[in-house]
């Protein structure tokens, strides 16, 4: 891509990112109060050999369990792409409090379906015809932090 394609890119990017960030901004009347939920969302194009270009859209939601002023906020991060090659990736990692922001309710899901390349193992395998193989990952973990109960 030309530089000035890549400027027309960016430019577009930006001006798609702006409203919904301008649009998620409320003037705050009590800034001793928390907030109970708030959320930003936006756009993303990336290319790579493996992947070609790719589209998608990552985004944060941030809430509170608990209307005390000192309770942590919980958030969800995600992210998803899809490429011109029919391949695709999710990514979601929450992380919750609760109980005072003593417990904690963490993980990650993701679930992908990738093209990479094999050309071999080692510096003297032969060439390959076609290195491009497909592969599907799904990957959950599930974390729980409680707080460590000592008896004396």
């Amino acid at each position: 891509m030309s530089l000035s394609k890549n400027l027309i890119l960016y430019l577009v990017i930006f001006i798609w990112v702006l409203p919904i960030n301008a649009q998620n901004q409320e003037t705050k009347s009590d800034s001793t109060k928390p907030k109970m939920f708030d959320w930003f969302l936006f756009p993303y194009a990336l290319y790579s050999p493996e992947t070609n270009f790719a589209f998608g859209g990552a985004g944060i939601i941030y809430f509170r369990t608990s209307k005390r002023k000192n309770t942590k906020p919980s958030k969800i991060n995600m992210s998803a792409y899809y490429t011109v090659n029919h391949q695709f990736s999710t990514f979601i990692t929450p992380s919750i409090y609760f109980n005072k922001n003593k417990d904690e309710l963490a993980g990650e899901l993701y679930f992908a379906h990738k093209i990479d390349k094999f050309y071999g193992a080692g510096s003297n395998s032969i060439e390959i015809s076609n290195p491009d193989y497909d592969f599907q990952i799904a990957q959950a973990i599930v974390k729980l932090v409680l707080p460590l109960l000592l008896w004396n």
